[in-house]
């Protein structure tokens, strides 16, 4: 039976997540901020979310990078209930929260853990680095952004199928970053990834009224 995101939204509370002005004002609970940041955040995940999800199917093992408090992820393991997942994040008041809304669901597919997504080990059929990557210096985002998937894309174990490295490409940063789909091309062939042709697109406009437009990457060995 498929779970919905508007039916995750009802049962984490996230309509009824805390005013702008309010979480702006901080000294809330942190609860209450992983809420807005959810709601926050639907335009994309409504969109991202369910393409994710569907590739999962018949996944054996799935590590989420930088999943924060994993509304996300949530949802990718309530829909696909034969796949073990393993949740990653440095911020322990994200994975604290994590923790406590896996118990809450009763869910029992899901693993948290609390550390640097780049100190992880291990190999797993798919690897999702969905809107994890922090650029700290804009000038050479290119070249932190190839890092980062030649460094995480390691951690897909090329003995299973399916087995693919997922991580989105927006069409505002690639045009702000002046990013080409070439290039995108190059890195996935320096990681030894075969990038599917299929790789589907989405948009979606920003709670702020931005349009965006992007496409789900997916490179397989």
């Amino acid at each position: 039976m498929t779970t919905t995101i508007d039916e995750l939204c009802e049962q984490l509370g996230v309509t009824r997540a805390i005013s702008e002005d309010q979480f702006k004002g901080r000294h809330v609970p942190y609860d209450l901020q992983a809420k807005w940041y959810d709601r926050h955040s639907l335009p994309s995940t409504k969109v991202v979310a369910p393409i994710v999800s569907e590739r999962l199917q018949g996944v054996e093992t799935v590590v989420e990078l930088g999943s924060g408090t994993g509304f996300r992820v949530l949802y990718y393991a309530l829909n696909n209930l034969e796949t073990q997942f393993l949740a990653i994040d440095k911020d322990r008041n994200a994975t604290d929260q994590l923790k406590e809304r896996v118990k809450k669901l009763k869910i029992r597919n899901v693993r948290v853990q609390t550390r640097d997504m780049y100190e992880l080990h291990g190999q797993y059929a798919a690897v999702m680095a969905i809107d994890c990557f922090f650029y700290p210096s804009e000038s050479n985002a290119m070249t932190q952004w190839r890092t980062s998937c030649l460094h995480l894309s390691r951690l897909v174990d090329r003995t299973k199928s399916p087995a693919f490295f997922v991580v989105p490409f927006y069409d505002a940063l690639g045009s702000r970053y002046e990013m080409s789909e070439a290039y995108v091309l190059r890195v996935f062939q320096k990681a030894q990834l075969r990038l599917d042709a299929t790789s589907s697109s989405f948009e979606f406009n920003q709670c702020n009224g931005e349009h965006w437009i992007g496409r789900i990457l997916c490179g397989r060995p």
